[in-house]
């Protein structure tokens, strides 16, 4: 699968619906919302999703600006889509898929509990990943390590864990972290996970 076709596959995991050309339907699920203009780019090409209510006008004037403005330009982007209503929230993500199925020694105090992949120390859960959101096809991981347990290795540990368990029903398995996210960046290049793509979304 390409990498075109597996962000629309990450857009329908995420909203419920696939994207219909440029177009992203109105979304069936997604509790943070639809972004009302997404961009991705990827290593030799790009894909720009407007959402299905965006005026004609607007959508015009934001495709004449080309991928590289959208992603770059966001003043410029936010007082195009300011034409039809504020634009609240702008989100730069990297998105990864994880291909490679860990052995289990490399998760080894990583336990299976209540839907998570965790780890316990004295008691304590102080790490965990469990699926953030999926379909019939692929999902995507969330994981969070208590503060005064990071460095240890426990993010990487969780992650390979739910991992493993996606990879083995047959799914694909997503994994993002905001641009500025640097310890989650470092996860995923510990994991050796392949880049998909850089994404901007307009919310």
């Amino acid at each position: 699968m390409d990498r075109r076709n597996l962000a629309e596959l990450k857009l329908a995991m995420e909203f419920g619906v696939a994207p219909v050309g440029d177009t992203l339907p109105q979304a069936r699920s997604n509790d943070d919302g639809q972004p009302r203009l997404l961009v991705s780019r990827f290593r030799n090409d790009h894909a720009i999703y407007f959402r299905f209510d965006i005026p004609p006008d607007v959508r015009k004037d934001l495709s004449a600006l080309g991928p590289t403005e959208l992603m770059r330009d966001e003043e410029r982007v936010k007082a195009i889509l300011a034409r039809d209503s504020p634009c609240e929230t702008v989100y730069r993500i990297r998105w990864y898929t994880i291909e490679q199925m860990a052995d289990p020694a490399a998760y080894p105090d990583v336990t299976f509990v209540d839907g998570r992949h965790v780890v316990i120390v004295d008691g304590e859960v102080v790490a965990w990943a469990q699926t953030d959101c999926e379909n019939e096809r692929a999902a995507e991981v969330s994981i969070e390590t208590h503060e005064a347990f990071r460095r240890r290795g426990y993010a990487r540990q969780v992650t390979a864990a739910w991992a493993a368990k996606v990879l083995s029903s047959g799914k694909v398995a997503f994994y993002s972290h905001l641009l500025v996210n640097a310890p989650s960046r470092a996860v995923a290049e510990s994991l050796g996970l392949v880049h998909l793509s850089d994404e901007v979304e307009y919310l």
